[in-house]
């Protein structure tokens, strides 16, 4: 970024990492195309969204979640994260939330270690994401049938289609 700025190139940068913070970005997108009534609605929209996810999920119970970004390398993403937002809207307590790096590589070992309750899996290549997990008959996870591959496209992009993807979070916490 910083070289475009020295460049003078005008920029709007965004990466929320919350869901509250997303109705705020597209109001900005919206004065800056020239869309504000567009824009305003559409984040009414997602405020109205959100609030009713909050009312059916709010109460739900602490789950602990793997989410996998990707296989090889095996990474995750930490609590600063908006995918942990969603987690924490569905119940998910992400269990690499206190690493220092936003989406750090982890090892098998590491997981099996905190003994996740569910595995999620934010896919995006078409490959069944969690199969491997299978394999590890002691992991908490594999035990429940807890694996589940979501719609990573959704939840990776921070923007109003994150709340179809917090909604299948939800769906299966």
């Amino acid at each position: 970024l910083e070289p475009l700025r020295r460049l003078g190139i005008p920029l709007f940068y965004s990466e929320p990492t919350s869901l509250e913070a997303i109705p705020d970005t597209l109001q900005k997108l919206g004065v800056l195309l020239g869309s504000e009534p567009q824009a305003r609605a559409a984040a009414g929209q997602f405020r109205q969204r959100l609030t009713a996810l909050r009312q059916q999920y709010g109460q739900a119970r602490p789950v602990r979640v793997f989410y996998q970004v990707w296989d090889q390398p095996l990474y995750t993403l930490n609590g600063q994260h908006i995918v942990s937002d969603v987690l924490r809207l569905c119940g998910g307590v992400n269990i690499f939330a206190d690493l220092p790096v936003t989406a750090p590589t982890v090892t098998q070992e590491a997981v099996i270690a905190a003994d996740p309750e569910v595995i999620l899996a934010g896919e995006m290549s078409g490959r069944g994401a969690t199969d491997s997990w299978k394999r590890f008959a002691r992991l908490r996870a594999v035990r429940l049938n807890q694996l589940y591959t979501l719609n990573g496209d959704w939840l990776h992009r921070p923007g109003p289609r994150i709340l179809d993807g917090a909604q299948q979070v939800c769906e299966r916490l």
